[in-house]
């Protein structure tokens, strides 16, 4: 029961997240973290249990937006204590090259640029590259382009101006390239 309670909570966070409803999308994001924990104790007596991690992955994951929810309401410390469990849990269950550690590095990053420490930010940035290349993800991929677009911020933050000029240019070359084709 409080498997199907976490997907309820999950989904309502996601549309009050959408919303701009912050302080809504955390109190479900909380109760969804809540909800899933308890399930996933209650899991080694279910009759077919999901498969191994998915449970806890997506409650990372969850994690991970709940940390984004209070870096959008100015909870930067807090933000930062939430996204780095969630990104511990994952490496510890799916190591570096693994999908939502890359995503997790780059929340990392956008929190330490609001605290102003860019050289760190742009050295997750980096990382959060290097995992989702050697994951074999297509340059002109999504991931990669937004990557790419962050680290050109955190450049222009360090007045690395040409730097970040290159970097942009790639982006746009790629999406250019794939609206060609």
């Amino acid at each position: 029961l409080t498997s199907w309670q976490a997907d309820i909570d999950l989904s309502k966070a996601a549309i009050a997240l959408a919303r701009g409803r912050y302080t809504e999308a955390e109190a479900h994001f909380t109760s969804s973290i809540a909800n899933t924990r308890d399930a996933i104790g209650k899991m080694k007596n279910w009759p077919e249990k999901p498969p191994a991690g998915g449970m806890e992955n997506g409650n990372d994951v969850s994690l991970l937006r709940l940390g984004e929810t209070k870096l959008a309401q100015g909870r930067i410390v807090e933000a930062e204590v939430d996204i780095r469990q969630a990104l511990l849990s994952l490496l510890r269950r799916g190591g570096k090259y693994f999908g939502q550690t890359g995503q997790a590095v780059i929340s990392l990053s956008t929190v330490l640029v609001e605290q102003g420490r860019y050289a760190e930010a742009e050295k997750l940035t980096r990382t959060a590259l290097e995992i989702f290349r050697d994951l074999g993800i297509d340059e002109t991929a999504a991931q990669i382009n937004n990557s790419k677009r962050s680290l050109a911020n955190i450049l222009i933050l360090q007045r690395r101006w040409q730097e970040a000029a290159k970097l942009y240019e790639e982006v746009f070359s790629n999406v250019q390239n794939n609206q060609d084709a």
